[in-house]
């Protein structure tokens, strides 16, 4: 027989079986400390990925562009090159265009590839009315054979600009009227 002062299934007094109050607060505490930075990581994660979703579509479209410029430099009113002085930078407004409107600011549009589904299509279509493009055209010397051409793509995040530049040539042959 087990003397009574021994018995190991008995509590003493004051003592608990379970968690007190204080270590289950404490518990939560850290576990929704650690769901919220996880939360903010993923909203983060999201963000920086349509920003670059953004910048991915704004650099296909300023190429297409580019590749629009070099393969048919007759679209456009090469025309404020002749007056302008070599080495200056002047934008190029597409042929038939009114001078005195200004600024030669373009939609994109919509996009030349079909996207997967109807969901995507319509969020590229979304993504692809918000973007604007530019032609800048660098007035060549006399020296120089070819004409210093950008695309300057812009759209707006966050009440912020963004913009995407990219830059070819083409032989002064091409462009009208700086000969």
């Amino acid at each position: 027989m087990i003397p009574k002062h021994c018995d190991s299934k008995k509590q003493r007094p004051g003592s608990s079986a379970g968690f007190t109050l204080i270590e289950l607060l404490v518990a939560l505490v850290v576990i929704s400390v650690a769901i919220s930075a996880f939360m903010l990581c993923f909203d983060n994660a999201r963000v920086l990925e349509a920003a670059s979703r953004r910048q991915e579509l704004a650099a296909a479209f300023a190429e297409d562009k580019l590749s629009e410029v070099q393969v048919n430099p007759g679209l456009y009113d090469w025309s404020l090159l002749a007056s302008a002085e070599p080495g200056a930078i002047v934008r190029v407004p597409k042929q038939g265009m009114d001078l005195e409107k200004g600024p030669f600011v373009y939609p994109c549009g919509t996009p030349a590839t079909k996207a997967l589904g109807q969901r995507a299509a319509s969020a590229t279509g979304t993504q692809h009315a918000s973007l604007r493009y530019q032609v800048y055209a660098k007035k060549p010397t006399a020296e120089q054979a070819y004409v210093e051409v950008t695309v300057v793509v812009r759209w707006i995040v966050d009440r912020r600009g963004r913009f995407m530049a990219l830059t070819s040539s083409l032989p002064k042959t091409d462009v009208e009227g700086i000969a």
